[in-house]
């Protein structure tokens, strides 16, 4: 049950009788009725009483010391309101006042952008400890998320549970454990705020840090070694300052205890300028925080893109300019400032007595050597019940803090005592100083604690997974079969990992020695909102009835790895190549009241040998070991089987700290419990022992476990991963791992493979990456054309000009800056080509500086040979590309290429532009119909053979004005790519028809392929008429083009020296003197005379 304040739900009647026994040091009796007894008030009572039988003012009663504790207030005006600041009247590191300084200051403080969750009365001056230890628990439990869902529920109590635990102690400190990370495999971002886990928020997981989370305040930390100093990032990296103690005092090693010692005293200050540049760039301006240094808690915030920590010193109560002060250096040489953040004045002295308080507080390495040799540690039976990933129960850890120091006043309360263990710190270890066995009472009545699994996966899996995504399952969001594994032989150091590696879509049939496969599935949803709203609830339940339909079936006796399975949901934002993920491992909360009979005990020798052999031949599934034995475990089933003290359940244990069994021992227990209670001949196992097998460094250990079983087995589960202690998805960013090239080709290529995803499936993508493409003209039309293509995942480019850029260009064609116009300005084809690259340096883009020979531009003698080169290169480029853009400036720098596009039967798409309007005109491509007759059927239609080229159209086409709308190239040169587009996705490509009418737009799967595109900006108008290829046209025409193949370059020749000789070859010369003499007869006045 839980009530709105512990604080308040209860009326307290408390009486204290004390008396001091000076020689043992400890409390002789206590007298306490309550008078509503309930879970809550025992997660609350227990830590004070505690608190008090460790005190050395007994005398006092227990809640007196709240009361007499008073915090004194400070009153700061921001912009005409006023905000309360609770200061320190003694030296401590009071996480309390951190804390309860966040919530007050978060609000409509202009300069904390955050809201303001408590409030004290104005004008006070002074508030009780307990006041503000009630204001934190008040706003604990309004922080309860209303949508939780019922199966993160029971874990989201556990975390208020702890924390509700922890609110007695802000006042003297929180168990917090820096853990240093560097540029680990772990992480692979470059940019540190995209880093898995930020490196100032790292922390070994507490209650402490759930009480941060709960109260949504960041705690961070300054001790981030440089990244530079690889040595001793490799040294310590992935290891906490209480492991780097406990290495100081055990390593062998000369060289790295000398490096762990300096490390520690030349940052005995626990801040760093690397922590400092991190602390920056991971706040946001307005943000608040808590920052531990020092075994001190400080309020943080970062404004204007500078550090302040809030002065809470009561020797600065009466200072209204002093308010924060700067945190930008690590030699204490601080600038305090008021509350609008304006520097107020600057005091070395007090500076320097800042620097001499961080030095007092701060502990050496010495220090550390000492107090290991005053530490006892318990049985590891009796250590941290929530553990964590660097932590060994067998050797133990170094930083101690005991909770009690006499067990005799509290030996008549074990089940009091049991609760507050169970709500005790992750990572410490709980010890005593007397009376250790006496513990015992209580291990009898603790729930056994199970090592979660920590996805670990393989960057490559992730590459793996976007393939697939990206070429088979496309929009499908349906789970697809993969294969994880779990070993047994990981180091004490390490996390219980569960590794899904790039093979995981394989199906194997041999697994590598002393691993264990677990089949499961992953679920790639196609946005981050699909991902967000996922029913996990439901998804739980399903894998849990997965497991429990195995159970029930009998099926894991055959194939006990089908106990353990896991369901990977995950959105893959190919654009980015980030990853968020979150992994079910379920595990059945079945049987109840699972604990621990006796301690641990480490695996003989000899039969660590044994089983070593055992455990191979069944190939890592569990077994059972009946004496020396081993028995497969179907035989629990016979009626014959007597469970004898000597039978022991063995199986794989993946996890690294020696003292707690592995997730895989969820299920495993599940099946026996259940199994042994539904067969009706032998209903007795209740108990049973298990081997913890592990062939690594951590021990392999013996457990004995009782439980309470009943013959119906639900789906009640837990299985949802926790990172960082809190249950929401892990974040990977690969973007920083992956070679640029590819990321840039991938997310290109991204875009195009949406577009068939979601809007035409039928789309084939790969004709625009095969398409090679030239380009006439590096000016604005080239350059935006190019640019266009790009989009559609064209690959292949090569420009022809032979213009410099000039200022004027600049501005207009894209593909340019202001450094190409420079000294005289660079070839344009070439640096067209090389701008191209800039954006997609995958492309294959080139420049040919090439002037195009035009008719009436005469040639001499000595050019002829020069000319006839240009003529071969320019044949050679249409010949090598798909399609040909004319985008020249005249009329007659277009029909060379017009020539030879058609000569080649290769694609020609022109484009012209005026001052307000514009034409796209696709070049007809001969076919094997070019002899065929048109059906009478399709008499509105023209044949992609018969289409005219930009010559048959060139009374009505604009040529290319000096001057044009800045918009009208851009919507050009967009229709004539997207025309290609068109064209190229028809079954004839540049042979497909046009209509003389309203255009077909089912014709290919991007719609219509028109002839022409005119548009008319003054109108805003479009139009797309279809005009047959003119006999006698000058380029494309059947008597021109029959000249070019028999004569070849002397037949271009004459068309350079002399225009009119093209009219000649056409018959445009006889067709205009059968006009002007048609002309003639209809206007002859003798011959109208003599008609009348």
């Amino acid at each position: 049950m839980w009530f709105s304040n512990p604080l308040k739900s209860y009326e307290f009647n408390i009486q204290a009788k004390a008396s001091i026994d000076q020689k043992q040091g400890k409390a002789i009796s206590y007298g306490c009725r309550v008078r509503e007894w309930g879970t809550a008030l025992l997660q609350f009572l227990v830590p004070v009483l505690v608190d008090v039988a460790r005190s050395e003012t007994y005398h006092r009663p227990m809640f007196g010391i709240w009361q007499k504790k008073l915090k004194m207030i400070k009153w700061v005006d921001v912009e005409g309101v006023e905000y309360a600041v609770v200061m320190q009247n003694e030296n401590g590191p009071c996480p309390l006042l951190a804390v309860i300084n966040v919530l007050l200051l978060r609000g409509h403080f202009s300069l904390l952008c955050n809201f303001r969750q408590i409030t004290l009365p104005c004008g006070s001056t002074e508030v009780s400890e307990k006041k503000l230890l009630q204001f934190v628990a008040d706003c604990i439990l309004r922080l309860k998320p209303k949508d939780i869902d019922e199966a993160e529920l029971p874990n989201y109590e556990q975390n208020l549970s702890d924390v509700l635990a922890l609110i007695p102690s802000l006042p003297k400190g929180l168990d917090v454990n820096i853990h240093f990370t560097g540029c680990g495999a772990m992480i692979y971002s470059r940019n540190s705020r995209n880093l898995i886990f930020s490196r100032v928020k790292r922390f070994e997981y507490t209650p402490a840090c759930a009480l941060f989370d709960i109260l949504n305040i960041p705690l961070m930390h300054g001790w981030i070694i440089d990244k530079a100093d690889q040595e001793l990032l490799r040294l310590i990296d992935g290891l906490s300052y209480n492991r780097i103690v406990e290495k100081i005092v055990s390593t062998n090693n000369e060289s790295e205890n000398y490096l762990l010692r300096n490390f520690l005293d030349s940052s005995a200050s626990q801040l760093t300028t690397q922590g400092i540049a991190e602390l920056l760039s991971n706040l946001n301006d307005g943000e608040i925080a808590v920052l531990f240094r020092n075994n001190h808690f400080q309020t943080l915030a970062k404004q204007k893109d500078a550090l302040y920590v809030l002065v809470t010193d009561m020797g600065f109560l009466g200072e209204s300019a002093v308010v924060w002060e700067t945190l930008d250096c690590i030699d204490g040489n601080s600038t305090f400032v008021n509350s609008v953040f304006s520097t107020s004045y600057k005091s070395s002295i007090l500076a320097n007595e800042s620097a001499e308080h961080i030095n007092e507080t701060s502990t050496s390495a010495e220090d550390h050597y000492v107090q290991h040799e005053r530490v006892r540690v318990l049985p590891s039976s009796t250590q941290a019940i929530r553990p964590s990933k660097n932590y060994n129960s067998f050797t133990g850890i170094p930083s101690v803090r005991c909770l009690l120091r006499d067990w005799g006043n509290f030996k008549r309360a074990p089940s009091v005592l049991s609760r507050h263990f169970q709500a005790a710190n992750y990572f410490n270890i709980v010890c005593l100083y007397q009376y250790p066995n006496q513990f015992s009472e209580v291990r009898g009545k603790m729930a056994v604690k199970f090592v979660s699994f920590t996805t670990f996966v393989d960057p490559l899996f992730w590459d793996e997974l976007g393939m697939r995504k990206l070429n088979d399952w496309k929009l499908d969001e349906q789970p697809h079969s993969i294969t994880a594994t779990y070993c047994n032989q990981d180091p004490g150091t390490s996390n219980t990992r569960l590794s899904i590696s790039f093979d995981a879509f394989l199906v194997k049939s041999e697994w590598n020695k002393n691993v264990v496969p677990v089949n499961g599935l992953v679920l790639a949803v196609n946005t981050h909102e699909t991902f967000k709203n996922l029913d996990r609830k439901q998804i739980l339940c399903n894998a849990a009835q997965k497991v429990k339909k195995c159970i029930e079936s009998l099926d894991w006796l055959e194939k006990p790895s089908l106990l353990n399975t896991f369901y990977l949901t995950v959105y893959p934002d190919l654009k980015k190549y980030t990853f968020r993920y979150w992994n079910c491992i379920p595990a059945l909360l079945y049987p109840q009241s699972v604990r621990m009979l006796s301690d641990p005990t480490q695996l003989s020798a000899e039969l660590t040998s044994l089983i070593r052999v055992f455990i191979a031949l069944h190939h890592n599934e569990p077994f059972l070991l009946v004496g020396k034995t081993p028995t497969p475990l179907s035989s629990i089933l016979l009626s014959t089987f007597v469970w004898s003290n000597d039978v022991y359940v063995v199986y794989a244990d993946p996890s690294t700290l020696a003292a707690f069994p592995g997730w895989p021992l969820r299920n495993l227990l599940a099946a026996i419990a259940y199994v042994r209670y539904v067969d009706l001949i032998q209903k007795d196992l209740k108990n049973a022992k298990f081997v913890c097998y592990r062939s690594g460094s951590v021990p392999s250990v013996i457990i004995h476990l009782a439980w309470e079983a009943s013959g119906i087995i639900r789906t009640d589960a837990v299985g949802w991963e926790r990172v960082k202690g809190s249950l929401s998805p892990a974040f990977i960013d690969l973007r920083g791992s992956l070679d640029p090239l590819k990321l840039m080709d991938l997310s290109a290529e991204l875009n195009l493979r949406l577009i068939r995803w979601r809007l035409v499936p039928s789309i084939n993508l790969q004709r625009f990456s095969n398409l090679k493409c030239l380009i006439l003209g590096a000016g604005t039309l080239g350059c935006n054309v190019a640019r266009s293509l790009l989009g559609w995942g064209v690959k292949n480019f090569t420009f022809v000009d032979n213009a410099r850029i000039s200022y004027s260009n600049v501005v207009r064609q894209s593909l340019f800056s202001f450094d190409d116009a420079a000294n005289g300005g660079k070839l344009k084809a070439v640096t067209a080509a090389e701008g191209l690259r800039k954006i997609n340096p995958l492309i294959n883009a080139e420049g040919v500086c090439l002037k195009i020979p035009m008719p009436g531009h005469s040639v001499s003698k000595q050019e002829e040979k020069e000319v006839e080169g240009i003529v071969q290169r320019l044949e050679d480029l249409v010949k090598r590309h798909d399609v040909t853009f004319l985008l020249l400036d005249s009329r007659e720098a277009r029909w060379l290429p017009t020539l030879i596009t058609t000569y080649q039967c290769k694609l020609a798409i022109s484009v012209a532009l005026g001052f307000d309007c514009f034409v796209v005109i696709r070049h007809g491509v001969s076919d094997d119909e070019t002899n065929e007759e048109q059906s009478q059927s399709d008499l509105n239609t023209i044949l992609g053979s018969q289409l005219g080229c930009y010559f048959c159209s060139d009374v009505t086409a604009p040529g290319n004005s000096s001057v044009s709308r800045p918009g009208i190239s851009l919507a050009a040169s967009g229709a004539a790519v997207e025309l290609l587009a068109a064209v190229v996705q028809h079954p004839k490509m540049g042979s497909s028809p046009a209509r003389l009418g309203e255009n077909d737009e089912s014709a290919t799967v991007l719609g219509a392929t028109p002839h022409q595109i005119r548009s008319f900006l003054s109108r805003f108008t479009q139009m797309t008429p279809a005009v047959k290829r003119f006999e006698r046209c000058v380029a494309c025409g059947a008597a021109v083009q029959t000249a070019y193949r028999s004569e070849g370059f002397q037949f271009l020749l004459k068309v350079f020296n002399s225009p009119l000789y093209l009219e000649l070859v056409s018959g445009l010369d006889q067709l205009q003197a059968t006009a002007i003499e048609m002309d003639l007869r209809e206007f002859d006045d003798n011959e109208s005379v003599s008609s009348i």
